[in-house]
């Protein structure tokens, strides 16, 4: 069969294989069939080899790590790696920091790099020093998950855009020298959820962040938690603060507001959260302010099949009519597919165009 389709044919399948997703199972599945198909044929394995080595993941096992530095097709593809996860867990390895840098010995171009720290609490975290970031000198996007800085030194990432920090301890001293234009200037998207201070509690962005890095970033995705969407910071423009909310959540809309994906919730379920956005898209257009609502792109494939879910959503257009900008590509996952909280291309492209405005004031 394969001897009647074209190359470009094939690689388009393989570079289907090849889309990194931060799912394990999935990732070792994807793996499994590009491997197998290396086996199949000489042509078969020119065209899939390279890809299979485009999206790595280091989990865990140190086994793992050294079959990846021993494997033979090393030398002609790992500098093809463009995205990395490493996992580790908090009942293994003591010397993941070393690892995190080793791997850029092994994998020199990665752009996209996930590191997490595996528990099976939220509470248990792994220590991590930065400066382990600094051996990989092409990152443009980093997400970093269940880890503790609390000893970190900052690290400078010259070419780093968007940066997610997600269920990680940070003191306030790391936040107030690293988030900083520079150590990071070229970041453009923040994302901080659940980022918590050596003592407890959640950090205040509103303390760590200086407006001369504020200046240079298109948007801050965050919750409720970190920074208060009615207060000047939240409810500004410079740049804007895309709130994370669940479906459930009560008080008023944030100004710019992320909601979270249904796609594993009931019909039911969904509709009722449709409904309750809508009443409050209402209750915003009554007073006059200006709203963004970004929405999962799942919510548009579901309409196709579900006519109720496909009118609650109609709802919601209907309500945000004039006062409010509505994005539907909140589980996009792009442009990076490590990052496990959703970006909007479409958010995105909006807060960039805000950027551009109130730089040429």
């Amino acid at each position: 069969m394969s001897a009647r389709l074209d190359d470009d044919v094939l690689e388009a399948i393989f570079d289907q294989l090849a889309t990194p997703t931060w799912r394990l199972n999935e990732y070792r599945a994807k793996k499994a069939t590009l491997a197998n198909v290396c086996l199949a044929s000489w042509r078969l394995c020119r065209l899939a080899q390279p890809r299979l080595w485009r999206h790595v993941c280091i989990d865990q096992t140190p086994e793992q790590a050294e079959r990846i530095r021993t494997s033979p097709g090393l030398a002609t593809f790992g500098g093809q790696t463009t995205t990395c996860a490493v996992i580790d867990s908090v009942f293994g390895s003591s010397t993941f920091t070393d690892q995190v840098a080793g791997v850029a010995a092994l994998l020199p171009n990665v752009v996209d790099l996930w590191i997490k720290y595996w528990s099976f609490s939220s509470t248990d975290m792994g220590d991590a020093s930065l400066p382990a970031l600094g051996a990989h000198t092409k990152l443009r996007r980093v997400c970093l998950t269940n880890i503790d800085f609390a000893d970190s030194p900052p690290v400078t990432l010259p070419h780093l855009e968007l940066l997610e920090i997600i269920n990680c301890v940070m003191p306030p001293v790391l936040a107030n020298e690293w988030l900083q234009p520079s150590c990071l200037p070229l970041a453009r998207v923040l994302s901080l959820m659940d980022v918590k201070l050596p003592a407890g509690g959640p950090i205040n962005l509103a303390r760590f962040l200086s407006p001369p890095f504020l200046q240079q970033l298109d948007y801050v995705e965050t919750d409720v938690q970190q920074l208060d969407p009615e207060a000047n910071l939240g409810c500004g423009n410079s740049p804007p603060f895309l709130f994370a909310r669940a479906a459930g959540d009560s008080g008023a809309l944030p100004r710019h507001s992320l909601h979270a994906p249904v796609s594993r919730m009931t019909a039911v379920d969904t509709l009722r959260y449709l409904h309750a956005l809508a009443s409050d898209l209402k209750h915003a257009s009554s007073t006059g302010a200006e709203l963004v609502v970004v929405l999962p792109h799942s919510l548009t494939s579901r309409a196709i099949d579900e006519t109720e879910i496909a009118e609650g959503l109609a709802a919601v257009e209907a309500a945000a009519a004039n006062t409010t900008r509505v994005f539907r590509d909140g589980d996009s996952r792009a442009p990076s597919a490590w990052m496990t909280k959703a970006v909007s291309p479409g958010f995105w492209a909006y807060a960039r165009e805000l950027r551009v405005a109130r730089q040429e004031v």
